[in-house]
């Protein structure tokens, strides 16, 4: 860790009305700063195709509905499915009332209190996280596993123009919140973007 601290490249990001060129002067003083290029493909995590289910299982007794997370790995991804395609079919299968996890899992089955599909182009890591009853985990499992499957034969235009437009109104939300600016900055560098 102490090596990783040391030897780690790191972003800061400064949002609000500054100065720059006195901020950058104080963080030179402050901190040991190169401008070394960064290359975010040796911090890329290598994944082996297993397709096999790692299950685990915690309790919290005040809790009384359950939590279902399901993490997928999405093997091989280009920098452009990362970048594009992935966020793309995450709203499609699970961000917002129009998604099919939403709408079969949630809606047609009763399944799920709530449900939702996150990516994240970084580590190429598609989850799902729903809240459910305890008794409907697996059937839950069976049928958002059966959306993610149909994913690859079942997919209208209208879903991708509206995944798009979803898309398209997040960015022009971004500037509203600083963590929302400061993680698509952070997108934009490692997908070298901005430098």
């Amino acid at each position: 860790y102490k090596n990783i601290f040391i030897n780690s490249n790191i972003n800061i990001f400064v949002v609000g009305k500054f100065n720059e060129l006195d901020l950058v002067r104080s963080f030179k003083e402050l901190f040991n700063i190169n401008n070394k290029s960064i290359n975010y493909n040796d911090y890329n995590l290598n994944y082996t195709d297993n397709n096999e289910l790692v299950a685990k299982e915690e309790s919290i007794d005040f809790l009384e509905q359950s939590q279902l997370s399901i993490i997928y790995k999405c093997i091989n991804l280009t920098d452009y499915e990362k970048e594009y395609v992935l966020p793309i079919y995450s709203r499609i299968l699970g961000d917002g009332t129009f998604s099919k996890l939403f709408e079969n899992v949630r809606e047609k089955n009763w399944l799920v209190y709530t449900i939702r599909s996150l990516e994240n182009a970084i580590d190429s890591n598609l989850y799902i996280h729903c809240g459910i009853n305890k008794n409907n985990y697996d059937k839950a499992l069976e049928l958002i596993d059966i959306e993610v499957s149909n994913m690859s034969k079942n997919i209208t235009d209208l879903e991708i123009n509206s995944a798009k437009k979803d898309i398209l109104s997040y960015i022009k939300s971004i500037n509203d919140s600083t963590p929302l600016l400061i993680g698509y900055l952070q997108e934009l560098y490692i997908f070298n973007k901005v430098k």
